[in-house]
Protein backbone atom coordinates (compact mmCIF):
# COMPACT_ATOMS: atom_id res chain seq x y z
CA UNK A 1 0.00 0.00 0.00
CA UNK A 2 1.42 3.47 -1.29
CA UNK A 3 2.13 6.12 1.33
CA UNK A 4 -0.35 9.71 0.44
CA UNK A 5 1.92 12.74 0.33
CA UNK A 6 1.17 13.18 4.02
CA UNK A 7 3.39 10.40 4.61
CA UNK A 8 0.70 8.51 6.30
CA UNK A 9 -1.32 5.39 4.35
CA UNK A 10 -4.52 5.84 2.75
CA UNK A 11 -7.71 5.00 4.63
CA UNK A 12 -8.59 1.24 4.12
CA UNK A 13 -12.33 0.21 4.60
CA UNK A 14 -11.91 -1.09 8.11
CA UNK A 15 -10.57 2.10 9.09
CA UNK A 16 -12.77 4.04 11.75
CA UNK A 17 -13.75 7.49 10.30
CA UNK A 18 -11.99 9.21 13.31
CA UNK A 19 -8.95 7.87 11.03
CA UNK A 20 -10.00 10.47 8.24
CA UNK A 21 -10.97 12.97 11.04
CA UNK A 22 -7.27 13.07 12.60
CA UNK A 23 -5.34 13.41 9.08
CA UNK A 24 -7.47 16.49 7.80
CA UNK A 25 -6.91 18.22 11.52
CA UNK A 26 -2.99 17.04 11.23
CA UNK A 27 -2.83 18.47 7.64
CA UNK A 28 -4.68 21.75 9.26
CA UNK A 29 -2.47 21.88 12.19
CA UNK A 30 -5.76 21.40 14.67
CA UNK A 31 -6.08 19.85 17.79
CA UNK A 32 -9.17 18.54 19.77
CA UNK A 33 -10.25 21.41 21.79
CA UNK A 34 -9.66 23.67 18.20
CA UNK A 35 -12.30 21.31 16.60
CA UNK A 36 -14.50 21.28 19.67
CA UNK A 37 -15.04 25.15 19.69
CA UNK A 38 -14.99 25.82 15.98
CA UNK A 39 -17.70 22.93 15.86
CA UNK A 40 -19.91 23.02 18.92
CA UNK A 41 -19.57 19.83 19.50
CA UNK A 42 -18.97 18.48 22.58
CA UNK A 43 -15.69 17.71 23.74
CA UNK A 44 -15.85 14.29 24.37
CA UNK A 45 -17.68 13.25 20.96
CA UNK A 46 -14.53 14.43 19.15
CA UNK A 47 -12.38 12.18 21.92
CA UNK A 48 -14.48 9.82 21.25
CA UNK A 49 -14.75 9.90 17.07
CA UNK A 50 -10.68 9.97 16.87
CA UNK A 51 -10.49 7.00 19.40
CA UNK A 52 -12.55 4.95 17.12
CA UNK A 53 -15.16 4.28 20.04
CA UNK A 54 -18.15 6.98 18.58
CA UNK A 55 -19.95 6.58 15.00
CA UNK A 56 -20.52 9.69 12.94
CA UNK A 57 -23.85 11.13 13.09
CA UNK A 58 -25.54 12.91 11.14
CA UNK A 59 -25.35 15.73 12.89
CA UNK A 60 -21.75 15.32 13.51
CA UNK A 61 -21.30 15.19 9.25
CA UNK A 62 -23.03 18.64 9.42
CA UNK A 63 -20.69 19.90 11.62
CA UNK A 64 -17.53 18.06 9.88
CA UNK A 65 -18.87 18.70 6.62
CA UNK A 66 -19.46 22.49 7.33
CA UNK A 67 -16.18 23.23 9.20
CA UNK A 68 -13.80 21.34 6.36
CA UNK A 69 -16.02 22.56 3.50
CA UNK A 70 -16.54 19.09 2.61
CA UNK A 71 -19.60 17.77 1.76
CA UNK A 72 -21.05 15.99 4.93
CA UNK A 73 -22.26 12.54 2.99
CA UNK A 74 -18.36 12.12 2.61
CA UNK A 75 -18.74 11.51 6.36
CA UNK A 76 -21.23 9.51 6.63
CA UNK A 77 -20.31 7.40 3.91
CA UNK A 78 -17.39 6.74 5.26
CA UNK A 79 -19.13 5.62 8.49
CA UNK A 80 -21.20 3.54 6.32
CA UNK A 81 -18.20 1.84 4.91
CA UNK A 82 -16.70 1.39 8.70
CA UNK A 83 -20.13 -0.22 9.95
CA UNK A 84 -20.67 -2.95 6.94
CA UNK A 85 -17.11 -3.50 7.13
CA UNK A 86 -17.36 -4.17 10.53
CA UNK A 87 -20.66 -6.69 10.17
CA UNK A 88 -18.77 -8.14 7.18
CA UNK A 89 -16.17 -9.59 9.58
CA UNK A 90 -18.25 -10.54 12.38
CA UNK A 91 -20.67 -12.65 10.30
CA UNK A 92 -17.23 -14.34 8.68
CA UNK A 93 -16.11 -15.04 12.50
CA UNK A 94 -19.96 -16.25 13.66
CA UNK A 95 -20.42 -18.57 10.99
CA UNK A 96 -22.84 -16.64 9.75
CA UNK A 97 -22.95 -16.78 5.97
CA UNK A 98 -24.32 -14.18 3.08
CA UNK A 99 -27.39 -15.05 1.55
CA UNK A 100 -26.39 -15.38 -2.44
CA UNK A 101 -29.13 -13.98 -5.02
CA UNK A 102 -30.53 -17.39 -5.94
CA UNK A 103 -31.52 -18.81 -2.39
CA UNK A 104 -34.48 -16.76 -1.70
CA UNK A 105 -35.73 -18.47 -5.04
CA UNK A 106 -35.66 -21.76 -3.03
CA UNK A 107 -37.85 -20.05 -0.13
CA UNK A 108 -41.50 -21.16 -0.64
CA UNK A 109 -43.89 -18.83 -2.27
CA UNK A 110 -46.91 -17.58 -0.17
CA UNK A 111 -49.81 -16.25 -2.64
CA UNK A 112 -50.36 -12.45 -2.27
CA UNK A 113 -53.79 -11.04 -2.60
CA UNK A 114 -54.07 -7.53 -4.16
CA UNK A 115 -56.02 -5.12 -2.28
CA UNK A 116 -59.33 -4.62 -1.81
CA UNK A 117 -60.64 -1.49 -4.02
CA UNK A 118 -62.04 1.19 -2.01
Amino acid sequence: MADDPGGKPPLAPEDHPGRALQQLMDMHGIDRRQLHQATGMDIMRVYKLLEGSRSVTADTAMRLGAFFEQDPHYWLRLQAIYDLKQLDHRAVTDGIHRVSSNRWQSLPRTKHRAPRAK
